[in-house]
């Protein structure tokens, strides 16, 4: 049995597929990689940061999707080791890349760098004041690091 493909054929498959995209269905992976984000800070709220940091490096080989990286250098900053604190720099720097307008990304990004990366953390805080002139903390730590120059 051969299937025509006629133009009625066509457009209610595009139809069908407007409808699906409308109603939030989704296809894609996507809906695994945030399944894997949401197990890793069900696992942080139970104060299981072995297990967390087992699901958010899934969701980033998964997706690379920045929360993940996000939430993941925070549990390396928690351990506070000089090799945590490397894998927290680049995990922080990769969600900065990935979601370039998130505040909260770019100022614990900046607040890593003011040790060893002063250029980087005042190019982070000049970058989150033109997001949002407003932020105080940045406008503090900006001050505090011009004052010790």
């Amino acid at each position: 049995m051969k299937i025509k493909l006629t133009y009625e054929f066509l457009i209610a498959f595009f139809l069908f597929c407007a409808i699906v995209s409308a109603l939030g269905f989704s296809i894609s992976p996507d809906d695994q990689s945030n399944e894997l984000y949401k197990k890793g800070i069900e696992a942080l709220k139970a104060r299981d940061t072995l297990q967390a940091e087992k699901f958010f490096k899934e969701s980033i080989r998964e997706n690379a999707d920045a929360p993940s990286y996000f939430e993941l250098a925070k549990i390396y900053l928690n351990r506070n080791t000089y090799l945590s604190r490397n894998f927290a720099y680049e995990d922080l720097r990769m969600a900065v890349l990935k979601e370039p307008n998130n505040i909260e990304y770019k100022y614990l990004y900046a607040k890593i760098c003011q040790d060893f990366a002063r250029f980087a953390a005042f190019d982070q805080y000049y970058k989150i004041l033109a997001l949002d002139s407003n932020q105080v903390a940045a406008w503090i730590d900006l001050a505090e690091m011009k004052e010790k120059i």
